[in-house]
């Protein structure tokens, strides 16, 4: 009978055992996404916002943007999302590249870090009023993705006078490898529109024209062409971007 109850209390204390073990093994906390929200520089830099989730309770993070320290940002139990403010960033036709790295202290685990990348990108705008008319021309991007150079752009045009306006427009990209023009440029030449009294009018473009991959010293370039009429007044905008293999 006693050897009965030596081996239950040893079965017990063992059970017992493996559940404090079990309890104390716990899963580190971690960071369950981090992304940005990045509009476009219009000149006076591009506010970015960054956003982070984890699975625990955050105590602060460390925010680092191209391997510099940039701030700290503090909270406490119960916050496990946020929205940081990261500040200005300028940004070019081309797309200025950005790394950042969030570094985060939670209340009750080791800390952990995540990284992302994100580009801003600074329009080329033409934009007035000519002879009573608005008219606007942007060029948003020129960017190349490993296969092929695209360009973005838009045109606007309004018409608050008494006569009627023939609005019209154009988007062209011309690529071109070592200054040599390759083919012939991609055209998109959106529908036209009469515009009476009060309206307006608007059209986006994005011509596109594949390269392949760049190789040893090779440079090509993206030369973009944005034009809007309205009746007689004309904005244009033109621009060019040159890549090479290291914007593979």
């Amino acid at each position: 009978m006693f050897q009965f109850k030596f081996k239950t209390i040893l079965i017990a204390a063992v059970i017992a055992a493996l559940s404090i073990i079990v309890i104390n093994i716990s899963e580190a906390a971690s960071i369950t996404s981090l992304s940005t929200s990045v509009p476009d520089d219009w000149g006076d830099g591009a506010n970015v916002t960054a956003h982070l989730s984890t699975d625990e309770d955050i105590h602060f993070i460390d925010w680092h943007v191209n391997n510099n320290y940039l701030m700290t940002s503090l909270y406490g139990e119960g916050t496990t999302f946020v929205n940081v403010d990261l500040g200005s960033f300028t940004g070019s036709l081309k797309g200025e590249k950005y790394d950042i790295r969030a570094v985060v202290q939670f209340v009750d685990s080791s800390d952990e870090d995540a990284n992302d990348t994100f580009k801003v990108y600074k329009p080329v705008v033409k934009e007035s009023r000519k002879q009573g008319v608005d008219g606007a021309a942007y060029l948003y991007s020129i960017t190349y993705d490993g296969s092929s150079i695209s360009m973005s752009g838009y045109i606007y045009g309004y018409n608050p006078t008494n006569r009627d306006r023939d609005a019209r427009g154009k988007f062209r990209l011309t690529v071109l490898k070592n200054g040599e023009q390759q083919g012939e440029p991609v055209i998109e030449t959106p529908k036209s529109k009469v515009l009476k009294q009060g309206e307006s009018y608007g059209a986006s473009g994005s011509p596109s024209k594949s390269i392949g991959t760049i190789t040893g010293t090779d440079k090509w370039t993206g030369d973009a062409y944005v034009r809007i009429f309205v009746g007689v007044p004309t904005w244009n905008v033109i621009s060019s971007v040159t890549f090479d293999k290291l914007d593979n």
